[in-house]
C-alpha cells in the first residue's frame, strides 16, 4: 500500500509561491532601483539645479523649498 502524505503537496505549493513572490519583490526593487539612480542623474544636471537652487538670489525655489521638507510628511 501507499503511503498518503496530504500535505506533502501544499508545501511544495508553498515553497513555489514563495520563491516567486520572493524573485517578483526583488524584480520590483531592482526596477525601482534603476528609476531612482536615472532620477538622480537627470537632477544632477545643471538644468535642474535651477528648479531647486535659484542662480539670482542663491536661495531655495517654491520647488526646492517643497522638495526639502517633503520627506517630513511621513512623520506628521
Amino acid at each position: 500500500m501507499e503511503e498518503i502524505r496530504p500535505f506533502e503537496s501544499t508545501t511544495t505549493i508553498n515553497k513555489t509561491l514563495a520563491k516567486n513572490y520572493v524573485a517578483n519583490v526583488f524584480s520590483l526593487m531592482f526596477t525601482a532601483l534603476i528609476i531612482s539612480g536615472l532620477a538622480a542623474v537627470w537632477f544632477a544636471t545643471d538644468e535642474m539645479k535651477t528648479w531647486i537652487i535659484s542662480p539670482v538670489t542663491g536661495g531655495f525655489t517654491t520647488f526646492g523649498w517643497i522638495t526639502m521638507f517633503s520627506p517630513l510628511h511621513w512623520f506628521f
